[in-house]
């Protein structure tokens, strides 16, 4: 069980929305390395909740490859943050995005929204999960500090 301290914290966002691959890859997050070693979580806005509320939202969006991911899990990142339904492609039955960032504690939230409406893309963020016994997962009330 991670302390209440893992879930707020420094945080970067990154726009992803004119990369027209469906995959960010490490050359797309070297060049940010230093920001990314700064904070604590990763925010990836990709354009992908401009689709909510419609059945495009749920498969063909952008993510992490698996290097990627691994590569980012290196870091001491609290967090990374899409504007997505998954940080694995739909479909998936082993979710090894989610696995290569869970077991570095680095916690996943997804369905972001309004990145984009942040004046800064450096600022705190928090995202409280509520308690729940036994579960993998929770919603969150994510907020962005400027």
């Amino acid at each position: 069980m991670l302390e209440i301290e893992h879930f707020y914290g420094s945080a970067l966002l990154l726009s992803f929305e004119k990369d027209e691959s469906k995959t960010i890859d490490i050359s797309s997050l070297e060049p940010h390395r230093k920001e990314i070693e700064k904070n604590d979580f990763l925010l990836i806005y990709t354009g992908w909740s401009n689709y909510w509320g419609e059945e495009k939202y749920f498969s063909d969006y952008a993510v992490l490859s698996l290097e990627a991911a691994n590569w980012l899990s290196e870091f001491q990142l609290k967090g990374l943050g899409l504007d997505t339904i998954s940080a694995d492609v739909s479909g998936t039955d082993d979710y090894p995005v989610h696995k290569s960032l869970l077991n570095k504690d680095t916690i996943i939230i997804e369905n972001l929204t309004n990145l984009l409406s942040l004046t800064k893309f450096s600022f705190n963020f928090s995202c409280f999960p509520i308690k729940f016994e036994g579960a993998d997962g929770s919603p969150v009330r994510a907020v962005a500090y400027i």
